[in-house]
């Protein structure tokens, strides 16, 4: 339903100066979040996730394109309305060491957000405490500094900064991809247990498709700035359409069921000069003239949407 929508992006694009030309960060992506659920946006390196999660944001500017957050556009805010919008959206960082500043104590670093809106000192000190609980961070550490923690407890001071100001949607760029593997767990943990409380929406941008197999309610699939595939968790990872997504899945051990990696051969696209039509079809092995001629739209139906001239059956999707 169209009330359930929390977040909404249609054809946002964004192309970056190199100096050999332009990067086609992102190109005409289309997606929506609902709320209370956790969309994962996946790809290797370079496919535009964290770009596309900083345009809905607008932390950079898209080149066009639109993003409505709870029926508001935040693309047409002027600088003083969106400074007062932005403690609806969130992020949570890849590196919890870089993203907390180091002269800070951590109850410094938690009450940042809300030293900026204003919050009176004593409304201030009984949210850090809240805050301290809500994600597990000791009372008697807030005096401590981010270099006396490990990565772990650093990342839960990140969570309850980005919490503080009871955002609706959190933007969950890589948070776990410089922890520990156990670490990883208590943190997705830590996750899910705000959203349950909290009724959080997130975005969870990763390249790890064993974490998201856990967290996330849907998936978007993103190659080279475009989505080539977009479905619950269950329909991308159990029956990919895209032979992209398969390869995805295939390279993943956990997901794979500990078959051989399956390598892509062809030339590798570059994001510069990318291929015309299909921008995954120079390693794609069912690719044709016609997968040349036109970027394919994507399609599906039950919400398990596609963008592939010659789509995967169940019998191929199998892995």
């Amino acid at each position: 339903m169209a009330n359930d929508i929390l977040i909404e992006a249609s054809h946002l694009s964004k192309t970056f100066k190199a100096p050999k030309g332009s990067v086609q960060a992102v190109t005409d992506v289309s997606l929506s979040i609902r709320k209370g659920e956790t969309l994962a946006l996946v790809g290797e390196s370079g496919c535009g996730k964290s770009t596309l999660g900083r345009l809905l944001l607008r932390l950079i500017e898209p080149d066009s394109g639109s993003v409505v957050l709870d029926g508001t556009d935040i693309t047409k805010l002027n600088r003083r309305d969106l400074r007062a919008f932005r403690k609806h959206m969130q992020l949570i960082f890849q590196d919890p060491y870089a993203s907390l500043d180091p002269r800070f104590t951590v109850a410094s670093c938690i009450s940042e957000p809300l030293r900026a809106y204003g919050m009176s000192r004593n409304d201030i000190s009984q949210r850090v405490l809240e805050l301290a609980d809500l994600c597990g961070i000791n009372r008697e550490h807030l005096g401590r500094y981010p270099h006396q923690f490990s990565g772990g407890q650093r990342q839960r001071v990140g969570i309850a900064r980005a919490i503080a100001l009871h955002p609706d949607l959190v933007v969950c760029d890589e948070p776990v991809s410089a922890l520990d593997v156990s670490i990883q767990a208590q943190t997705l943990n830590l996750l899910k247990e705000l959203q349950d409380n909290l009724g959080l929406t997130y975005l969870f941008i990763s390249h790890d498709l064993g974490v998201v197999h856990y967290i996330a309610d849907r998936v978007c699939v993103m190659f080279l700035g475009r989505v080539c595939e977009i479905g619950t968790t269950e329909q991308v990872y159990y029956h990919p359409r895209h032979p992209y997504t398969r390869y995805l899945l295939a390279a993943t051990p956990k997901i794979g069921g500990g078959g051989e990696k399956e390598l892509l051969t062809g030339e590798i696209p570059s994001p510069v000069n990318p291929p015309s039509g299909c921008r995954f079809r120079t390693r794609c092995p069912f690719a044709d003239a016609k997968c040349a001629e036109a970027m394919p739209e994507l399609e599906g139906r039950d919400g398990h949407l596609f963008a592939c001239c010659h789509p995967l059956d169940d019998k191929e999707s199998a892995l």
